[in-house]
């Protein structure tokens, strides 16, 4: 049997070289720099949670910015040039500890997801008949803003619902990796794949990426409020990242003809797969205690989720997707 030519751009993306956004490398290499620096060092005081954000704004978000999607649209150049260093200001708020200058070196990053989040919003209210890939984008876009509202509070110290300091972290990582990350990763599958192939290939991605949505905003709401509800997020949390893995691994990659993008994109759908075994046996394995995300966050599950599954998924898509032009969502 035939395999249908899922992503028909790939032909061409391989034969001419890939534009890695050089924010994200530095950023990459930066952030080696950083954790290599706490393992040498004794007494900085930053935590795993802490790394994984830091890595979240020096590498998954300018490489999530990068990533042309369809009708998604693309930040406007104020704020990629705004950013860095942003993120770079967030990096050296984590080695202090919660307090007024923590605080004032975080808020820089709650500025830039909230322009990110009015400029998507915008843009998708005023267009019309636009693909399903610009509505999962606004809304991982929405997840990196209240994500980095999280990590300001946790940066001032605050607790918001009465959480604990390190479940305020726990939940900042959830938005920044499953909120924004795999919402990226999962609009840009849904960019890949496109109006080809069969119909229930199409309906397969649309309901893995709307699930995907609902997953975070429901375990979000239940680390705040029920261990119970949080349960339930966790279980459609796993049936969309497996989904989408499948997705990649199965669907997009077998169409890829560039050997280190399809590497890439193998990499993400078995993370993905990893990170759905580890959720589960965390949220639903013996002795589990949902609630206490912080083992999950640092965890396999924490691990596999950032650098297999979201890193490796969007940086196949970045030089497997060719980037558009004018096609700028409105600053707010």
């Amino acid at each position: 049997m035939q395999m249908v030519e899922l992503v028909p751009s790939t032909r061409r993306a391989a034969r001419t070289p890939s534009r890695e956004p050089s924010i994200a490398l530095f950023g990459a290499a930066l952030w080696t720099a950083l954790w290599l620096m706490t393992i040498a060092v004794e007494g900085l005081g930053v935590s795993s949670v802490e790394l994984l954000l830091v890595f979240a704004a020096l590498v998954v978000v300018p490489l999530g910015f990068s990533l042309p999607l369809r009708d998604g649209g693309t930040p406007p150049r104020a704020l990629l040039a705004a950013q860095p260093a942003a993120a770079l200001a967030l990096s050296a708020s984590v080695f202090l500890p919660p307090g007024p200058i923590a605080t004032l070196l975080a808020a820089p990053w709650a500025v830039v997801g909230g322009i990110a989040a009015l400029g998507a919003l915008g843009h998708i209210r005023t267009r019309r008949g636009l693909h399903s890939a610009a509505y999962v984008h606004a809304a991982a876009l929405v997840y990196l803003f209240l994500g980095s509202a999280t990590l300001l509070a946790a940066r001032a110290g605050l607790r918001p619902f009465g959480l604990a300091e390190a479940t305020v972290g726990v939940a900042a990582v959830h938005y920044h990796f499953v909120g924004f990350g795999a919402g990226i990763l999962a609009a840009g599958l849904l960019t890949a794949i496109g109006s080809t192939g069969p119909a229930w290939v199409k309906s397969v991605s649309r309901g893995a990426a709307g699930c995907l949505v609902l997953a975070v905003a429901l375990t979000a709401f239940g680390i705040a409020t029920s261990s119970q509800i949080e349960l339930a997020g966790n279980a459609l949390l796993a049936v969309s990242i497996s989904a989408l893995g499948t997705l990649g691994l199965v669907l997009v990659a077998p169409t890829v003809h560039d050997p280190g993008t399809r590497a890439l994109m193998m990499i993400s759908g078995l993370s993905a797969f990893v990170a759905t075994a580890a959720l589960l046996d965390h949220a639903f394995g013996p002795g589990s205690q949902p609630a206490e995300g912080i083992t999950a966050a640092t965890g396999i599950y924490g691990l596999s989720t950032a650098f297999g599954f979201v890193f490796a998924g969007l940086w196949a898509l970045r030089r497997l997707l060719e980037l558009p032009r004018n096609r700028s969502f409105p600053s707010p």
